[in-house]
């Protein structure tokens, strides 16, 4: 996962937030929400999906942040849309 770590603080940089903030970060291919997408079922044409690395990822920020947040190069398609946590 230290790549994926490691795209993370990419993707939080270039949203203009400081990768520092992160307290923990949980990554998975299944949702963290009961009515979250499968990943296996998102379609994307093929030049679009053919570099793209789907993980749904659950975020625990040290200090609130405002949102929406839009992260990562899938945040183009539709994807990278994070939401505040329900509880």
């Amino acid at each position: 996962m230290r790549v994926m770590t490691k795209l993370l603080h990419k993707a939080l940089r270039e949203a203009g937030i400081d990768p520092g903030l992160v307290e923990e970060a949980e990554f998975s291919k299944t949702g963290f929400l009961r009515r979250a997408a499968r990943l296996r079922e998102v379609r994307l044409k093929d030049w679009k999906a053919k570099n793209l690395i789907l993980y749904h990822v659950r975020l625990r920020f040290r200090s609130p942040v405002r949102g929406p947040i839009v992260l990562g190069r899938g945040r183009h398609f539709g994807l990278g849309l994070c939401c505040a946590n329900p509880e």
